[in-house]
């Protein structure tokens, strides 16, 4: 199992699949696709992101009659945080445990050498 996900064997016959379609001048159909887990399907996400949505709804001021100065904060301004909330209420802590577990790697990629130097200076 863990070679497997480690030397991605467990892709190789989609992406046979897709060098043959390629000849052929064909593209990949997602019957072809490999499916999502259920968390991530677009039925399950929806709902929490409306209800996320809903929540920030204090956030979009109402439309005034009268121009606003242009250092105010802009409509898309609003609704851009109020997305980025949403879904970081909706995702934001497998994003999260998605950054550390990065944060771990680039540090053991970074530090390798480092440790390889000293191995052969000592």
């Amino acid at each position: 199992w863990l070679p497997s996900q480690l030397f991605y064997f467990w892709e190789r016959p989609l992406f046979r699949r897709a060098n043959q379609l390629y000849k052929r001048g064909k593209a990949l159909e997602m019957d072809d696709l490999l499916p999502l887990p259920h968390f991530d399907l677009g039925d399950v996400i929806g709902p929490h992101f409306e209800d996320a949505w809903k929540e920030r709804e204090h956030l979009t001021p109402v439309k005034q009659q009268q121009p606003q100065k242009l250092d105010h904060l802009g409509d898309s301004e609003v609704s851009t945080r109020r997305l980025s909330w949403s879904l970081f209420q909706v995702m934001g802590s497998r994003f999260i445990i998605a950054g550390f577990i990065k944060m771990i790697n680039s540090s053991l990629q970074f530090c390798f050498p480092i440790l390889l130097n000293n191995i052969l200076k000592f």
